[in-house]
């Protein structure tokens, strides 16, 4: 069980300064220097769940393809108040729209993906940045947590470079994707 409190500093132009508040300070400095940039580049390894539910799945949110060593680009585009996430591996694309929450998710990074959306607590745990899910609606409609995908998703360093990871499975089908590895801002 984490707690905590934020305060909301107007003054931040960052979105995750602005939820993390005095919490943003603690992070490591290559995670706040990606959070500062515009693109960055890098490589990633990914991996993909076996059966069709699972593939089908990712190919409705556009996951990247299995491999290994593969190039990656993030672009970072503000709009709205949010970040638009533009995500390239091996020169395959897909894209979130990542904002405040509002209403019950006050406080809570809300990330679009198509027709879902996705709120995240972010929890500041030593040297890493834990997105956990909180909510997730369909087309609008709330849903119950119990029935979200499985996230384990993490920012930290790893030899003093950002380090990302993210997977996500769904109970019956199984992984769908997990994808990690390191950028670095290309700017």
């Amino acid at each position: 069980i984490y707690t905590g409190q934020r305060e909301r500093d107007q003054h931040s132009a960052g979105l995750y300064p602005r939820l993390l508040g005095h919490a943003w300070d603690s992070l490591p400095l290559p995670l706040i220097k990606m959070h500062g940039c515009k693109k960055a580049e890098g490589v990633a390894n990914v991996e993909m769940g076996r059966n069709l539910l699972a593939q089908l799945a990712a190919k409705l949110f556009g996951f990247p393809q299995a491999g290994q060593n593969i190039p990656v680009q993030v672009s970072f585009q503000s709009k709205n108040g949010g970040e638009i996430w533009k995500r390239t591996f091996a020169g395959r694309s897909f894209s979130s729209f990542q904002s405040e929450g509002d209403g019950l998710s006050e406080r809570l990074l809300s990330e679009r993906f198509g027709m879902f959306i996705f709120d995240f607590a972010l929890v500041v745990d030593t040297e890493k940045l834990l997105l956990n899910v909180r909510r997730w609606k369909a087309f609008g409609v709330p849903l119950p947590l119990v029935l979200a995908p499985r996230m384990m998703v993490f920012e930290s360093v790893v030899d003093n470079r950002f380090y990302f990871y993210v997977e996500i499975s769904y109970p019956v089908v199984g992984l769908i994707t997990r994808y990690q590895g390191w950028l670095v801002p290309s700017e």
